[in-house]
């Protein structure tokens, strides 16, 4: 009943590599959706389903398209990658807000025994992963809001258009 696809940059991707996910509704008359942004990212997978069906398969659905960040280098890191970051730092919760391809602006809010030191551990971290040359501004915050729309509360958050 429907045609999904796995685009970057309005080029369908291979077997097994990222793709922002359209999704194009074939019995839908009244209000037809045609190559749909549903907002979630993606892997297809170029192999035969054990059922014998012969449809294409999907491999993994990775997230939500602003759930990710995007490096010069076309390196895409989701929230999960950046936790690691954050694990032995005296930081109660945070976000990663990606303004530009090489601008960051990370909020933290402090735990007990926050310091100068961790503050530099972040900055150094970010870099190591989102390159060098990159912009990363720490802002300590009392809270992180969560999302008005969902009501969730979001790691990341990428104002770039990363699939396009």
């Amino acid at each position: 009943t429907g045609l999904l696809e796995f685009v970057m940059n309005d080029e369908n991707v291979s077997s097994g590599e990222m793709g922002e996910i359209l999704v194009t509704d074939l019995t839908n008359y009244g209000m037809p959706f045609i190559r749909y942004r549903i907002g979630d990212a993606g892997k297809p997978l170029d192999e035969i389903c054990s059922c014998g069906r012969g449809l294409p398969l999907m491999k993994s659905i990775e997230g939500r398209v602003t759930d990710f960040i995007c490096t010069k280098d076309r390196k895409y890191i989701s929230g999960p990658g950046l936790t690691l970051i954050f694990s032995d730092l005296n930081v109660k919760m945070y976000q990663v807000l990606q303004e530009e391809v090489d601008r960051f602006l990370v909020r933290v809010v402090m735990d007990e025994g926050y310091s100068d030191k961790d503050e530099r551990d972040i900055v150094r971290r970010m870099r190591k992963i989102i390159g060098e040359e990159s912009e990363v501004i720490v802002e300590q915050v009392e809270s992180i809001p969560r999302s008005p729309r969902s009501g969730k509360y979001r790691y990341i958050i990428s104002q770039v258009a990363l699939f396009r």
